[in-house]
């Protein structure tokens, strides 16, 4: 005879309907569907490259526009106003580009531009799959044999990847372009000396590590979409509580993981720590 806890439900189903339950459920379901899609993703036939093209296009477009201004606004704010004010009344103006720079570059561009693509172009994959998912469309591919994942995950996950570094690359550009046209007229000091501080504090190694980075957070953000569609139930508020949990799991998983990572280079890197010039 099974286990019975007050009120005459089994223990089970109460455990099984426990708000911890459901996120450890979801926890271990975004943990089958990554290597899942990497597998899919490399055993032929390969035949997502079109697909994939598509929905970076898409996204592309929802993201570039606010990517670039969030991007913009927050470089003049904080670089300019903010820093490069501080920096002008402790004498240290030229030091100000390497420092900005830096600092952008291995955390605030990286949450930027992840946010925005998770809020945006996250939030339309998941409501994509999950009004899927209500509409039955799924069953109806399983009914005739289409492989969903194949079809529907693995494109648009590595869509996102993809998305997600060549957003890097535009947030990068935007902010060093921004700065550089407003810093040396602001600070009072040529833009020679901006060249040459960026030039020498923000490293190769710098780069490669922003942009791997983001590569794995895009797929991140892409198994996040895909998982809570696949699991969405309740009709057309089951759609929105998707999105919800998409954007809040997105947004949590970003900064943990930036957080993480980049204590982990700089103790591989320490000397990176140091400003040059």
């Amino acid at each position: 005879m099974g286990t019975t806890a007050r009120g005459g439900t089994p223990l089970g189903a109460r455990i099984e309907r426990s708000p911890v339950y459901e996120r450890l459920r979801t926890c271990r379901d975004m943990a089958m569907l990554g290597p899942k899609t990497v597998r899919l993703a490399v055993t032929p036939p390969i035949n997502w490259v079109p697909d994939a093209i598509i929905e970076a296009n898409q996204s592309m477009k929802r993201t570039i526009i606010p990517l670039t201004i969030s991007q913009a606004i927050w470089i003049i704010g904080f670089g300019v106003l903010n820093f490069g004010e501080v920096a002008y009344s402790l004498g240290v103006s030229d030091r100000a580009p390497g420092g900005v720079m830096v600092g952008f570059t291995r955390e605030v561009s990286t949450w930027i531009t992840m946010m925005i693509l998770a809020g945006v172009a996250g939030s339309a994959l998941a409501a994509d799959i999950g009004a899927r998912k209500i509409r039955e469309e799924l069953d109806a591919m399983a009914v005739l044999g289409v492989d969903q994942f194949r079809t529907l995950i693995v494109p648009r996950v590595m869509a996102m990847v993809y998305v997600a570094l060549v957003l890097g690359l535009i947030g990068l550009l935007v902010p060093i372009a921004t700065y550089y046209a407003l810093v040396p007229a602001f600070l009072e000091f040529p833009a020679s000396v901006y060249r040459e501080s960026t030039y020498l504090n923000l490293q190769p190694i710098d780069l490669f590590s922003t942009f791997f980075k983001h590569a794995l957070m895009g797929f991140f953000i892409g198994i996040v979409a895909c998982e809570r569609g696949l699991a969405t139930k309740g009709g057309a508020e089951g759609v929105g509580l998707t999105v919800t949990q998409t954007v809040v799991i997105s947004f949590f998983g970003i900064w943990a993981f930036n957080s993480v990572y980049n204590i982990g280079f700089l103790t591989l890197f320490p000397d990176l720590l140091v400003l040059k010039g």
